[in-house]
This record gives structure tokens, sequence and C-alpha cells, in this order.
């Protein structure tokens, strides 16, 4: 439990930031982003529904806006794989903002932070093309000693 409001921090892809944009400009309106190129389809919406509304919220909280990269997401994507998460990028990149944020100093050392992790990879595979891995087909009385030569 807290007696404070957390801080809050908004993450865009760099390839569709129309948010982030408006932010960075003072603007009080999202303008419908150009060619948006992400690693997730649930990241490319070029004018989320609720932007001009998060934008203004943000504002008035004193929240924070920034962009990421899409190999900082790939970078988030595989830090949570080793907790044993698989993100869909569109999840992933909650954590690459806090990877960005901490890099910029935008976050006080020894803050407490939360980082929500909510699509499972599950729903959009496609991204492991941007991995060096390939699917393993094995029996599943065979599952436990193909994960151990895995994690190996």
């Amino acid at each position: 439990m807290t007696s404070q409001v957390p801080g809050f921090i908004g993450v865009q892809a760099a390839g569709n930031s129309p948010m982030i944009d408006a932010f960075e400009k003072g603007a009080d309106r999202i303008e419908c982003f150009q060619n948006s190129l992400t690693l997730d389809h649930v990241l490319e919406n070029p004018y989320p529904p609720s932007g001009n509304q998060v934008l203004r919220k943000l504002k008035a909280n004193n929240g924070l806006l920034l962009k990421v990269k899409n190999e900082t997401i790939l970078t988030a994507m595989r830090l949570l794989s080793q907790e044993g998460i698989f993100a869909q990028p569109a999840s992933a990149t909650a954590l690459a903002g806090l990877i960005e944020a901490v890099n910029k100093k935008m976050i006080p050392s020894g803050s407490r932070v939360v980082v929500v992790v909510t699509g499972s990879g599950l729903k959009y595979p496609p991204v492991l093309k941007e991995f060096d891995v390939s699917p393993v087909s094995v029996k599943l009385d065979q599952l436990p000693q193909a994960l151990e030569t895995a994690l190996k």
C-alpha cells in the first residue's frame, strides 16, 4: 500500500509515437502518426482512441512520456524471458520504457517501480523471428529433459 499517488510514465514505440510527439511539442491533442513501423500490431494504432485523454492526464499529474526503439523492446522481452515471462512486444514496451527512463536518469535512485506486463507472447508469435530461436518438438514425457537441456 502507498500513501502517495504514484508517478506515471507512458511509453510508445518510436515507430509510432503520436502521444509522445504531442507531449514533446507541448500540444494538447495528438495528431495521426504517419507510416507506423513497430514490432507488434497492438503498437501500430496511429491515433490511439484514448490518446488525448492520456496526454491530458499525464500533463496534469506531472507524468512522463517517452518513446523506445524496437531494439530496446526486444531487450526487454529477453530480460522478461529470463524470469520465465514470454511477453508480447506491446507488453514488454513497459519494461523497455523503464530501461530508457533509468538510462536517462528520469527516475530517482532508490525509487520503487511497478511495471505492468499483461500480454502474452503467444498473442503475437511472429515476433519470434526477431530472435535466434527455433521450435523443438518433443513428446510430453520428454519435456522435462528437453527443458533441462535447453536451459544449460
